[in-house]
């Protein structure tokens, strides 16, 4: 994700954040929680279920050959794991 946050027009791309995100929670019934992270490691958006402002640089220094990350003190199995997005299941 690029780094938006420090332009012009910061609320509406937040908006827009936001918004994909819920489109996407609405499609998809099985995802428990969204966060996204810009690459300076600040979290940009979360669901209100979870608070990832201290796993956010973990994350992001996540290698891609990891099996598993604990966020929260929760344990994920890693189902993909790809410099777009991290997706993980709880075990």
């Amino acid at each position: 994700m690029k780094v938006f946050l420090k332009q012009r027009g910061e609320k509406k791309m937040a908006e827009k954040v936001e918004n994909l995100v819920w489109e996407l929670i609405n499609v998809e019934n099985n995802i428990g929680g969204v966060a996204v992270i810009n690459q300076s490691g600040k979290v940009v958006f979360q669901t209100e279920n979870w608070d990832l402002q201290g796993d956010a640089d973990h994350l992001l220094k996540l290698n891609e050959s990891a099996s598993s990350v604990t966020i929260l003190g929760i344990r994920y199995m890693i189902v993909e794991n790809v410099p777009e997005r991290i997706i993980g299941t709880n075990v």
